[in-house]
């Protein structure tokens, strides 16, 4: 499995419902979550369930919120007509107030 074919993998695990092989591909996509979400030319296919759950995962593999904000417009942009109005439910994923500490401190050191 590699980050290039782990969402097809799952989702036709979603589809069959082999929930052994889901099980293993949802845990190599909670620790290679943002490889996931830079590479997986289909990961806008994935399901909203399927991205809420990577998501609410405490242990979710990144290195910082902006991961889970590309991830929100990766999956928002497959489908943006019908997918738009979800946002504001999936950004109550992300710890905002971590993202803007750190966008913050990124601002205030260009003005210097």
């Amino acid at each position: 499995m590699s980050p290039y074919n782990c969402v097809a993998v799952f989702l036709t695990a979603w589809r069959i419902e082999r929930l052994g092989i889901l099980d293993r591909c949802y845990r190599y996509m909670v620790v290679h979550f943002e490889e996931v979400v830079q590479c997986c030319s289909d990961f806008g296919e994935l399901p909203l369930e399927a991205l809420q759950k990577f998501l609410e995962q405490k242990s979710l593999n990144i290195s910082g919120e902006r991961t889970v904000w590309s991830a929100i417009v990766k999956w928002t942009e497959f489908g943006p007509h019908e997918r738009v109005h979800l946002v504001p439910e999936l950004l109550k994923w992300m710890n905002l107030r971590t993202w803007m500490r750190h966008w913050w401190k990124k601002f205030c050191r260009t003005l210097q």
